[in-house]
Parts: structure tokens; C-alpha cells; sequence
């Protein structure tokens, strides 16, 4: 009893862990292979000896808010596929511990492939690899993570995906019938290899593409090359366009005047408040859905069909920055905004020129104007003047919240609470076209020639990525105006003070990161959209329908070096593909 006795003591004194002789420490399980610990909100540490375990494959912390994000980097390997507790956790050490941009993208496809895992698992009538079944309630607790998983993480459903018609799914109709066909398509029928591309000479090269246009007087738009449209169209990259690239031109376009009304009830809904409308189109998803933003503007007044164009042209603008931003929580959100950012200067823009010819229109010119309005005589007019003015002359879009208060920040050109003579007298010179053109121009040149920016730009980093950098500190409006001065004549024709306000859409009177990069991304996107709305446009009106038009670009005389060559995959070195390139209009 007393020997008895001293072991419980020497026990309580020492711990269990000092029992253990030395050498059992370094061991894991020798044949553990699969660990789950979803929804364990106790679990603190212990995760740095899950490497000891050699045949560990799989480790399930998905839920598990206490554990520490060090230790579960430590547990991550090639050989183990990791759920993280959460992507932000992951994305928070990932900053924190100044993880290399590669290895953080490694680790974020790590954690992607676990997800999948973890709903295959789940989704298992039968268990494998020696795993217990589980019973009714484990398997619905199991399958229940797994889908919120799966919804954070942004994984797609892992039966064979649709058949894409086009290279942007986005802009293609998504009807019942297209899912019954895709869902039948992946019970019944092996999913299909693409066919070869097949002849040269059945598909568009870029010189053959330019230079009809051209012949016909086709112009693509604001800013917008030939060339442009022709990457635009060549998916592949392979400097020819096939049958299948030329299918994007059957979708149903409509023009920039109707989605820009469409949009404009959106946001006049919202009290022209961007980021409120971006919340609302996103609603509480992980990823862009086109119905919820022909919901929401069903519910604003827009025609539903209109409605379905006005989503396509906004996912279209959208799709670069949700590929960038997909592994974060807010990712559908932020995506949509600067989307959306593209519509809101469009639109200011459109506002702008419906004041200017609605002044000149009832008061007989600017300067009349400006009189009328300068109740008080002392050559300024303060907010409460110009929205008292404007009710008085009756200028419809005046009873819509926030439509004055994006004008009058616009035209208040130094940021002195009130606008002067000089403000209406440039004001009076402004072009809806110019002024659009130039701020796609500028978006353009900021990406193709970092070498040629303005001294204040030259530093920032233009990457979708960097839209949340915390070190961003924005541009004040002089330093603003003296970079767009510095583009000379692409920007000659806008004034630099009235771009500055219809880009701070916040009345921050800073630009910050998140507008240049509508400027360079969205904005250029939004003008891609139309030009393909023009193109196909110009082609059904010259040829009577895009099969006749498909067939006249491809059957373009052929140069020397193609007409005599047999039948070869559509191959070009980066030096021809890049002198087609050059090619424009």
C-alpha cells in the first residue's frame, strides 16, 4: 500500500507525461491515416506532432476557432491534405507571417483539394479505407459542415461541370433547360474530349480580322482597338479564332444607353451609395450569381430581360477581380463593387450631360444659368442653393435622393463647399465622350507602359490582389490633377478636377487603390463588352448573320507561307503572334 501510494504521488507531482520513457516521445501512430476534429471548439494544441504520424493523409479542423493558425501551417505538407478552421484564418497568417505570395497560393490549393475531400467523404453512401460508417445524425452533422465548408471556401459541386459555350460564362443565358441538359449530360453520357481545331484555314487570323473591319468602317468604340477585340475573342491564345470562339457573338446584347439606365435604377434605389448596391447585389453568397442581380433589379423597376443583359455586362466587368479575390470571405462583394464602379462613372457621366443640356436648355445658356441659381448674389452657391435651384427649374432627375449631392460634389471643383463662376464656365465645356474616352485611355496606359506614368503613380501597384492594402493612403486631389495634366493629350480634352470628383465616389476627397484599379480593370472591360455588342452588330447588318460572317473573315485570301501549307495545328512563334497583334484601328 505504501509503494502504492508513492507511485499516485510521485504521478500527481511529476505529471504523465515524465512517466513516458524518452524514447516514445519522437513516435506517432504508426498506421493513422485519416483525423477529424471538425466543430471541436476545445482543441487549443497538440497539432505539431500530427508530422510524427507518417501515415496521416488527412486532417479535418474545419470549425475549430481555438486552434493555432502556426500549428496548423506546421501540420500542412504535401502528404497530408489539411482543412484549415477557416480561409480567413489562413489568409490572416499568411499576412501576418509574411508567407510568400506563392506559397500562400499553394496553401490556398491545398485547402481547396481538402474541401473536396472532405464533401466526397461526406457524400459516401458506403465508408473506405477502413473507416467506420457513420450513423443517420454523424452523417447529416458530417454533410452539413461539409456544405458550409464548401460555401466558404468557394468549391465548386463535384459532379462534371457544365458544357461551356463560351469563353465567358457570365455573359451566356443560364435557363432550366441548359441545367436538365448538363445534369443529364452527367449522369448518362463520359464527359467529351474538345475536338481539334482542324484546318488554318477554317478560322480567323488577326490581320484577315483587321483589315475587313476596317474595309467596312467598323470603329469598335471608346478607346477600344480591333486587335483588342480580337483577344477578346481568341481564347486559347493561339492567334486564330475558331468556330467555337466566334459562338460568344450569339449571346443577346443590348445597348450601353439601356444598361445604363438599368443600373442607373439600381443605384438611385440606393441613393446612388455604391457600396450599399454592391452589398445588396451580393446578398450573402460566396460567389457572383447572376439571378440574384436580376432579382434585384427586377425589385428596383428594371424589365426582367433588361434586367438579365444589365447582370452580364456587370459580371463581365466583375469577372477579373472575383478571380483574384476568390478565397476570400467577401470576395463576391468586393468583386461587385469594383464591377459596379465601371456603371457608377458611366453613369455620373450620363447625369452630367443631362444637367449640362438641361441649364443650357432652360436657361438659355451657363453663365444665365449660374445667375439664376446665385440667389444670394455673392457669386457661390452652396449646396442648399443648387438643390433649392434645381427642384425650382424642375429638372426631373432633382427628386432622387443623392443625384444633387454626386453633382454638386462634382462640380465643386476645389473642395470649398460651394462652386464658383470658373466651375459652371468648365463645366459648360464638358463632353460626355471625351471625358469617357479619356478615362478608359488613361486605365489603358497605366497597365501597358508603367514606365510612362505620372511621378505620383509610379510607385502604386496596379494589381487586383493589392485591392485591400492597408498601407494604401490614396492621391489628394492636386496631386490627382497634376497626374492627369501629365498624360498631355489623352487627357486634354477632360478637365483633371471633375474627373477627381466623379472617380471618389465616398467624398474621401482621396483616390485610393480600389478606383485606380476600376480605371484599369473594370472600366476597359466595360468598353470590351460593347465593342463585341458592336461587332456583332456590324456583322449580322454587313453579312445577314454571324455564320456568313464567320465564313467571309475566315475565308480572307491567305499570304503566301499559309496557302501553300497542308493541314497543320493552328500554331504561330511568339513573334508572329505578337506582330499580328500590333495590327489596329
Amino acid at each position: 500500500e505504501e509503494d502504492e501510494l508513492l507511485k499516485t504521488r510521485r504521478r500527481d507531482k511529476l505529471g504523465d507525461q515524465d512517466l513516458w520513457p524518452p524514447r516514445v516521445r519522437p513516435l506517432g501512430h504508426p498506421s493513422l491515416r485519416w483525423l477529424s476534429f471538425s466543430g471541436c471548439k476545445s482543441l487549443r494544441c497538440g497539432l505539431d506532432h500530427l508530422p510524427r504520424c507518417t501515415q496521416l493523409h488527412y486532417v479535418d479542423l474545419f470549425g475549430c476557432p481555438e486552434v493555432d493558425a502556426f500549428s496548423c501551417f506546421v501540420a500542412s505538407s504535401d502528404q497530408v491534405q489539411l482543412v484549415w478552421p477557416s480561409v480567413e484564418q489562413l489568409l490572416t497568417f499568411a499576412q501576418r507571417a509574411a508567407v510568400p505570395e506563392q506559397r500562400t497560393l499553394e496553401l490556398l490549393e491545398a485547402a481547396v483539394k481538402a474541401v473536396e475531400e472532405k464533401k466526397r467523404q461526406s457524400s459516401l453512401e458506403e465508408p473506405e479505407n477502413g473507416l467506420l460508417s457513420m450513423q443517420k445524425l454523424v452523417r447529416n452533422a458530417a454533410r452539413e459542415a461539409a456544405a458550409t465548408a464548401t460555401l466558404e471556401i468557394g468549391v465548386r459541386e463535384l459532379r462534371p461541370p457544365k458544357v461551356v459555350r463560351s469563353i465567358f460564362p457570365e455573359v451566356m443565358t443560364d435557363t432550366e433547360e441548359d441545367d436538365e441538359k448538363s445534369e443529364a449530360l452527367s449522369e448518362s453520357e463520359p464527359e467529351k474530349v474538345p475536338e481539334p481545331r482542324g484546318k488554318v484555314g477554317e478560322c480567323i487570323r488577326p490581320w484577315a480580322f483587321v483589315r475587313k473591319l476596317k474595309a467596312d468602317g467598323f470603329k469598335p468604340g471608346t478607346a477600344l482597338q480591333g486587335t483588342r477585340l480580337f483577344r477578346v475573342l481568341d481564347e486559347d491564345r493561339d492567334g486564330l479564332i475558331s468556330k467555337e470562339e466566334f459562338s460568344i457573338l450569339e449571346v443577346d446584347f443590348a445597348g450601353p444607353e439601356e444598361i445604363n439606365e438599368a443600373i442607373g435604377c439600381l443605384l438611385k434605389r440606393h441613393e446612388m451609395i455604391h457600396d450599399v448596391v454592391a452589398r445588396d447585389l451580393a446578398g450573402k453568397r460566396s460567389k457572383m450569381d447572376k439571378k440574384r442581380l436580376v432579382e434585384c433589379m427586377v425589385i428596383a423597376g428594371v424589365e426582367e430581360e433588361m434586367a438579365g443583359h444589365a447582370a452580364r455586362c456587370l459580371l463581365y466587368c466583375s469577372r477579373a477581380m472575383g478571380r483574384k479575390l476568390w478565397a476570400r470571405n467577401d470576395a463576391c462583394k468586393a468583386a461587385l463593387q469594383h464591377g459596379l464602379g465601371a456603371s457608377v462613372i458611366v453613369y455620373t457621366l450620363k447625369l452630367l450631360e443631362s444637367l449640362q443640356k438641361f441649364l443650357q436648355e432652360k436657361c438659355q445658356g451657363m453663365k444665365q444659368a449660374f445667375q439664376q441659381l446665385d440667389v444670394t448674389g455673392r457669386r457661390r452657391i452652396a449646396f442648399e442653393d443648387f438643390e433649392s435651384g434645381m427642384k425650382d427649374l424642375d429638372w426631373p432627375e432633382s427628386f432622387h435622393n443623392g443625384i444633387l449631392e454626386v453633382m454638386f460634389r462634382v462640380l465643386d471643383r476645389d473642395a470649398t463647399g460651394a462652386f464658383l463662376e470658373k466651375d459652371f464656365a468648365a463645366f459648360e465645356h464638358f463632353s460626355y465622350e471625351k471625358t469617357l474616352e479619356a478615362l478608359v485611355r488613361v486605365g489603358r496606359n497605366l497597365v501597358k507602359f508603367p514606365k510612362e506614368r505620372p511621378d505620383r503613380l509610379v510607385k502604386v501597384k496596379l494589381d487586383l490582389l493589392t485591392v485591400a492594402d492597408p498601407s494604401d493612403t490614396g492621391i489628394g486631389r492636386s496631386s490627382f490633377v497634376e497626374a492627369w495634366k501629365e498624360f498631355g493629350s489623352k487627357t486634354e480634352e477632360a478637365d483633371g478636377k471633375m474627373v477627381f470628383g466623379i472617380l471618389d465616389f465616398d467624398d474621401m476627397q482621396r483616390i485610393y487603390l480600389d478606383r485606380l484599379l476600376v480605371l484599369v480593370d473594370a472600366l476597359p472591360r466595360r468598353s470590351e463588352f460593347f465593342g463585341l455588342a458592336k461587332l456583332k452588330a456590324h456583322l449580322q447588318k454587313t453579312h445577314g448573320s454571324l455564320q456568313a460572317a464567320f465564313v467571309a473573315l475566315a475565308d480572307s485570301e491567305l499570304p503566301s507561307v499559309l496557302g501553300q501549307a497542308e493541314e497543320k495545328p493552328a500554331l504561330q512563334t511568339s513573334k508572329s503572334m505578337e506582330r499580328n497583334r500590333r495590327v489596329s484601328f
